[in-house]
């Protein structure tokens, strides 16, 4: 199996003891490996085109799913699959998150249940907060005075390490204050939270946009990010751990998992004094789109000769608590310890096996465990969010399949890494212009076609939502 992540400290510790169970169960060993984070815009497919021999793998929105499932990389999942090797897959998934993940009305993974929202936050440091008397944050001009600061003053530290895409900033820092979803980032389709609206938002012609673009440009000229940010992978929070950056920006569980090891790293600062982190939302006046389950899951390559096993695996691995554990969140009473039956603490060994986020997202289901106690901010951002979540926003599901037009959609993934992921991380010196030359590149490229072809499978399938049937 691969999943996205880095190999932790205890991994081989942790996967002896699975196998052992795996063994005794099924008659089966699994292998695991990872792909970084800051490779997995690259890496990815070439799996499916190098002939690397695997049987799972890893899924979501962000690895374009939709168009893999068109290039026949995964195996469709039936009825009829799950009947004879993983009955309780049938049972436990509600038939509404099959009809999410379906690609032209098939099945081609196992989604995750975890409840999830792809809401971004930013976790910065309040002892550098202290430090020059600023208040916690509340809008995106009082966050840039921050990492000017940083800029000013503190050597070394570059305020805000970042790469690859800048998708992160952008849902942040643009789509998120002003009520918007990503929806499609092949073509930067957005739409309003709420719902879709009379039809989806093209950024690169949503006039907004442009002072966004022209902003990041500032930072980079201002030192906030990397000059050679467009030239760099992703960013993981490890960098803000480590005291490199000042901000970083995720999902909820994965600032919170940073703070966490921030916490533990503290311990262990010998020679210098320990420093806090915290939690913010810049879009707290804005609706939240919550997934019913995270945007992602785990399938099954297209020509795997373990099929059965491997729906085995992910049955036991979801379903069976002993398991479940042992991925997420490694050796009870080392890594983390138990709260009742549903939550979880730090071990004394937790930074050796951190919670495995990403095997979260691909595996997920009613046994995962909630943290005990988390700071005061995570839980008032996540209670605030529960309270303006938006709860039949189909939108926030909607992930588009490309069909026949997937040659469209690699034009548009190579479009993006030239011209606009640079431009989203201030790489040119005249925004404006490029974001012509793109918009003509892109007429070349045929997207509008395909931008209308979204727009219609978006309206199906907010209609379809409505009333979803499995399978």
């Amino acid at each position: 199996m691969y999943l996205p992540g880095e190999e932790s400290k205890s991994f081989s510790k942790v996967l002896d003891q699975i196998n052992a169970i795996l063994s005794s169960r099924i008659g089966a060993t699994l292998d695991i490996s990872f792909i970084s984070p800051s490779k997995m815009l690259r890496q990815y497919p070439t799996l499916f085109t190098n002939g690397t021999d695997f049987d799972l793998v890893y899924v979501s929105s962000d690895a374009n799913y939709m168009q893999r499932v068109a290039n026949h990389y995964y195996l469709e999942i039936t009825q009829d699959l799950l009947k004879d090797n993983a009955p309780a897959l049938l049972e436990t998934i509600p038939d509404q998150l099959w009809e999410q993940v379906k690609a032209n009305d098939k099945v081609y993974m196992i989604p995750s249940s975890s409840d999830y929202s792809d809401r971004m936050v930013f976790l910065i440091r309040k002892d550098l907060l202290d430090k020059y008397g600023l208040d916690t944050p509340t809008s995106l001009d009082e966050l840039e005075q921050y990492l000017k600061l940083v800029a000013s003053n503190e050597e070394g530290m570059i305020p805000y390490q970042v790469g690859e895409t800048g998708l992160e900033l952008l849902q942040a820092a643009f789509l998120q204050p002003r009520g918007l979803t990503l929806v499609d980032q092949n073509a930067l389709l957005a739409a309003q939270t709420e719902g879709l609206g009379d039809s989806l938002i093209s950024l690169t012609d949503y006039a907004p946009y442009l002072d966004y673009l022209q902003r990041i440009y500032s930072w980079k000229q201002l030192g906030l990010i990397p000059s050679n940010a467009a030239a760099r992978r992703t960013v993981t929070y490890d960098a803000f751990r480590q005291g490199d950056s000042a901000l970083y920006i995720g999902d909820l569980d994965s600032a919170l998992l940073a703070q966490m090891l921030v916490e533990q790293d503290n311990r262990y600062r010998l020679n210098e004094a320990p420093w806090e982190a915290s939690i913010i939302d810049l879009s707290a006046d804005q609706p939240t789109g919550a997934f019913p389950h995270a945007p992602a899951g785990i399938a099954i390559r297209n020509g795997s000769q373990h099929v059965g096993l491997a729906l085995q695996v992910i049955d036991l691995l979801r379903n069976d608590r002993q398991l479940h554990d042992l991925l997420l969140y490694g050796i009870q009473n080392e890594h983390w310890v138990a709260s009742g039956n549903s939550s979880w603490t730090a071990g004394s060994s937790f930074s050796d096996y951190p919670t495995n986020l990403y095997a979260k997202y691909a595996f997920g289901s009613s046994l995962d465990r909630e943290p005990e106690s988390p700071p005061e901010e995570y839980t008032s951002i996540r209670n605030q969010w529960k309270e303006n979540v938006v709860q039949n926003s189909t939108i926030n599901c909607f992930r588009p399949y490309p069909g026949e037009r997937y040659s469209i959609v690699s034009d548009m993934e190579l479009l993006n890494i030239k011209y606009l992921f640079p431009l989203q991380l201030g790489a040119y010196d005249d925004p404006k212009g490029y974001l012509d030359h793109y918009r003509e590149k892109s007429r070349m490229a045929v997207v509008e076609t395909y931008i209308q072809v979204v727009n219609d499978q978006a309206v199906d399938y907010c209609k379809r939502m409505d009333n979803p049937s499995a399978f």
